[in-house]
C-alpha cells in the first residue's frame, strides 16, 4: 500500500531462515527485478446538467497514474456497485441510453471509452440516479490481466422543475396564463 501512481519500483526476494529444499516461494530464476504500477487513480465525476429526460456528466482525468481508459456505470434509486475487474475486452457495448444499457450486476453499463463527457438519456422523471466511474489500466500481473480504480460517484435526481412568475391576465371570455419554466442546465 502507499504507492504513487506511474512511480516505477523494484523489488527482490532473498531466502531468509529457510534450510534447502524448505522453501515456501517460488525458486526458480526470477529476473533481476519486477515493475510494480500503483492502482490507476479516479477521475473526478461532475454531474453537470439534469433534466427530467438526461443528465449530463463529466470527468476530469485522474491527477496522476496510468490509465487506459474509463467505464461509467449507473443505478436507480441505488448506489452502483463496481465492475469486479471484468475485463474491459469483454464487457458487452455500453450505451448511454440508460433503459437500453446492459446489465452488469444490478448496473447499467453506460460507457466505456477514451473522452471526458457523457449525456445519459432514457431516464425517468422523478427517479433518483447514481453513476460511478472507474479509469482501468492494462496489468499484466493482475490476475484477469486489468485493474481499475476504486471509483467515484455522483447522484441527481430526475425531478420536475418549478414554474415561477405565473400569471393570469383575464379577457372578456378568457384568461391569457404565462409563466417562466426554471430550466435546471
Amino acid at each position: 500500500t502507499g504507492l504513487t501512481p506511474s512511480q516505477v519500483y523494484y523489488a527482490k526476494v532473498f531466502e531468509y531462515g529457510c534450510s534447502p529444499g524448505q522453501e515456501l516461494y517460488l525458486t526458480s530464476i526470477a529476473p533481476a527485478s519486477s515493475i510494480f504500477l500503483a492502482k490507476p487513480e479516479n477521475p473526478i465525476l461532475t454531474l453537470d446538467c439534469e433534466t427530467t429526460s438526461e443528465f449530463d456528466l463529466s470527468w476530469s482525468n485522474p491527477a496522476a497514474g496510468i490509465w487506459d481508459g474509463y467505464v461509467v456505470i449507473g443505478r436507480q434509486n441505488a448506489s452502483p456497485t463496481t465492475v469486479n475487474s471484468t475485463s474491459p475486452a469483454v464487457l458487452p457495448a455500453a450505451n448511454s441510453n440508460f433503459t437500453a444499457a446492459p446489465a452488469i450486476d444490478m448496473n447499467r453499463l453506460l460507457y466505456q471509452g477514451m473522452e471526458n463527457s457523457l449525456t445519459v438519456q432514457g431516464i425517468i422523471p422523478n427517479q433518483n440516479y447514481t453513476f460511478k466511474i472507474f479509469s482501468y489500466r492494462e496489468c499484466p500481473s493482475c490476475a484477469n490481466g486489468w485493474e481499475y480504480s476504486s471509483g467515484t460517484q455522483v447522484s441527481g435526481n430526475a425531478s420536475l422543475a418549478d414554474v415561477s412568475s405565473l400569471s393570469a391576465t383575464p379577457g372578456l371570455t378568457d384568461v391569457q396564463l404565462s409563466w417562466n419554466f426554471n430550466l435546471l442546465c
